[in-house]
């Protein structure tokens, strides 16, 4: 359930931000962030699928994968984790690569941006506040994200244990 306003903007940077109340605990909500696998089956806009995906979040570990949709090229992520409290709290890198998890700069893109993720009890379960930082423009993002965390609140609303 989405409880805050998802888009701040200012002259030459978007900022997004979302917060949601998702039905299941904290653990689990970690985990969807933390495990591949479970990452890979909630992250990206409907019709798109993360294959194939490395998350090591640890500080310093990488995030990588890649976006398959079906009317448009494979786009491929690169990221770091550059803060990890275990159940709390994720911040990390992302920028676009090449398959071989090579930095690749992307026309009209900033060349990384930043993804903090906050999770905290709540009596519904558990709330998460996601902020993007570092946008030169929002071109689609906005999208992606509400799409992807419709998927990841279907997750929890179909299997909440």
């Amino acid at each position: 359930m989405a409880i805050a306003p998802d888009l701040i903007a200012t002259p030459g940077v978007v900022d997004l931000s979302f917060r949601r109340l998702l039905p299941a605990p904290r653990a689990r909500v970690w985990a969807a962030w933390t495990e591949a696998a479970r990452f890979a089956q909630w992250f990206g806009p409907h019709g798109s699928r993360v294959d194939p995906c490395e998350v090591d979040a640890r500080v310093g570990g990488r995030l990588f994968f890649c976006h398959r949709h079906l009317d448009y090229p494979d786009v491929w992520v690169l990221g770091e984790y550059t803060e990890v409290v275990p159940m709390e709290r994720l911040v990390f890198t992302v920028g676009f690569a090449d398959p071989d998890g090579q930095p690749r700069p992307r026309d009209n893109f900033a060349a990384q941006s930043r993804i903090e993720v906050v999770l905290s009890d709540h009596a519904a379960g558990t709330e998460m506040r996601i902020r993007h930082t570092g946008l030169s423009s929002d071109q689609g993002e906005s999208i992606g994200w509400r799409q992807s965390l419709e998927r990841l609140e279907s997750l929890f609303r179909t299997d909440p244990a």
